[in-house]
């Protein structure tokens, strides 16, 4: 009983944090438009797979959710860098991690690899993140809550793997075609 509250709260603490972002997200897409459109995208489809598509467990669905968003991280981290909003550097360390989800979205099957992984990921796009608050300061919560984003997204990606591992594994074997 008690797993499965925790599980829950896990759970929920996704929901809240995916749909608060949304919602700021929305708010300031003034701020950067561009950036704030492909938070959404990414946004919106982790919201769908967390509340919906999770329903019929299966990694590809998960998997889809982690390369969209390494692909939308490396195209923004392309787009700060070009614009000189940003520290280059900072841009290399965060497309180096979003590589590497893209490399553990390939290997889902592999928790125990993929925690170590996908755990350090995300501790580099808090860290980077926290920087980008602390030295560009917007001014506004909303614009500072907006520069979490990524952070926040994949750290739903993250409570989502862990917490439904099990689900999706048995759903990808009874997929799997019967050797004859």
């Amino acid at each position: 009983m008690e797993k499965k509250t925790s599980k829950n709260i896990l759970l929920i603490i996704m929901g809240v944090l995916i749909l608060a972002s949304i919602a700021i997200t929305i708010c300031s897409i003034t701020w950067s438009p561009v950036l704030c459109g492909l938070a959404l995208v990414v946004l919106v489809f982790v919201a769908l797979y967390g509340f919906v598509l999770y329903k019929k467990p299966h990694g590809n669905m998960l998997k889809y959710a982690m390369l969209l968003f390494a692909a939308v991280y490396i195209i923004s981290a392309i787009i700060i860098a070009s614009q000189g909003d940003g520290i280059v550097a900072f841009s290399i360390i965060g497309t180096l991690a979003a590589s590497a989800i893209f490399y553990g979205a390939g290997r889902l099957n592999r928790i125990e690899q993929n925690k170590f992984v996908f755990v350090i990921a995300d501790i580099i796009f808090f860290v980077l993140e926290l920087f980008t608050a602390i030295t560009c300061p917007t001014g506004s919560f909303t614009g500072t809550f907006v520069l979490f984003n990524y952070f926040i997204i994949f750290t739903t990606l993250i409570i989502a793997y862990f917490v439904r591992y099990k689900e999706h594994r048995e759903a990808g074997l009874n997929d799997a075609p019967k050797k004859k």
